[in-house]
């Protein structure tokens, strides 16, 4: 049996969707699976990607929440509580490998797996070193601190990590972490999903799609369409904690800007099937998502040169990228871009092909090598 431990595994958001792809292909290899993660979250029980394959099972763990230290005693809590369950299961079942999309387990759970000579490998969906450079409020700090010192101890103590994009593995790598040991295996676009679709109009100029939080950029591409001349159409999907700051500083602006809320990963494909141009701003990005999902839909993406980004987009290949932060410099390229639909349309081609290297088929097929690998070495060291 394999075990998975992730917090939010039925989100909506690209950690979320991360942990339900890793699980579905762990099973799929012919894995038995124990999913572990935090109980709490509401879900719509309609949604066909919250469901999961035979041979996994899901068990939500009660956690604490203090006021005022939510994410802190959440995470923490979690990653207690879920090493306090593989105790009691691991004098009940075989566990062969444990992965974990938490930093937090290299305090409680990575220390229990060495005692039973059983290896783990932590998914680094992200390191906070990404985003320390970008302002956080007071209430943040101690989230921001306590994955500071989570991150530090998960890439320097856990057997084995597997990063989404080669800027992870070299920011791993650069903290501590053995190159030999941190394997690459990129989020990929379910292109069963996310494919182009006919609309009657690409009547959404400018579209972004994701989390509103300060490292995603979105008042950068808001201070960008401030100098764009006319009366573009806008659609802001997402939610996050700056979204009202945003919402009020989009009142003033001459374009149709309009904040959809969040859209279901099943859903989202017709949306971005009707717009002219996706727009990634992130000042901050590990690999980035919605890039594949925007290609393989065969939208043209213009993004920030950030992160994992360049590994996908590659400037006036298969979109187009424009310097973090620099408001200016993206309005040139949206404006240039709206301009030009056949620079639009050759980038859009060009990014299809880029989408099918990306496949959910390629991923299952490398985190079966990277599994098989991880148990053979292991074996090797006498585990």
């Amino acid at each position: 049996m394999l075990v998975y431990t992730a917090m939010g595994f039925y989100g909506k958001g690209a950690v979320s969707i991360g942990a339900r792809q890793y699980t579905r292909a762990l099973a799929r290899a012919g894995h038995t699976v124990l999913a572990l993660t935090d109980a709490g979250h509401a879900r719509d029980t309609e949604d066909p990607d919250l469901a999961m394959p035979a041979g996994v099972t899901v068990v939500e763990l009660p956690v604490p929440s203090v006021s005022g230290l939510r994410r802190v005693s959440r995470e923490m809590g979690f990653a207690w509580a879920s090493a306090r369950y593989l105790e009691k299961r691991l004098d009940l079942s075989r566990v062969e490998l444990l992965f974990t999309q938490i930093s937090t387990s290299a305090w409680f759970t990575a220390p229990l797996l060495k005692r039973r000579g059983i290896p783990c490998a932590y998914i680094i969906q992200g390191l906070a070193w990404d985003i320390a450079a970008q302002p956080a409020g007071l209430r943040h700090l101690p989230a921001r601190w306590m994955y500071l010192l989570s991150d530090a101890r998960a890439v320097t103590t856990m057997p084995f990590c597997i990063a989404i994009t080669d800027h992870t593995k070299n920011m791993a790598v650069a903290r501590g972490a053995k190159p030999e040991n941190v394997f690459v295996l990129y989020n990929p676009v379910d292109l069963s999903r996310f494919y182009p679709r006919p609309v009657p109009e690409n009547d959404v100029d400018v579209l972004y799609a994701g989390r509103f939080s300060p490292e995603k950029g979105v008042e950068v591409l808001l201070d960008a369409l401030a100098l764009l001349p006319g009366r573009l159409t806008v659609f802001l999907v997402g939610e996050g904690a700056s979204r009202s700051a945003l919402e009020e500083k989009a009142r003033t602006s001459r374009h149709a800007i309009r904040f959809t809320g969040w859209i279901e990963n099943r859903l989202l494909p017709e949306t971005l099937c009707r717009a002219k141009l996706q727009i990634i701003p992130s000042l901050a990005e590990p690999q980035g998502r919605v890039v594949l999902d925007a290609m393989a839909c065969g939208v043209p993406v213009i993004a920030s040169r950030v992160g994992g980004i360049p590994e996908m987009a590659q400037d006036g290949v298969n979109g187009w990228l424009f310097p973090p932060g620099d408001a200016k410099a993206l309005a040139e390229r949206i404006q240039a871009a709206l301009a030009d639909a056949d620079a639009r349309k050759a980038r859009a081609a060009a990014g299809l092909e880029t989408a099918q290297r990306f496949s959910k088929e390629n991923f299952e097929n490398k985190l079966s090598e990277i599994t098989r690998h991880i148990l053979a070495s292991h074996a090797a060291q006498g585990g």
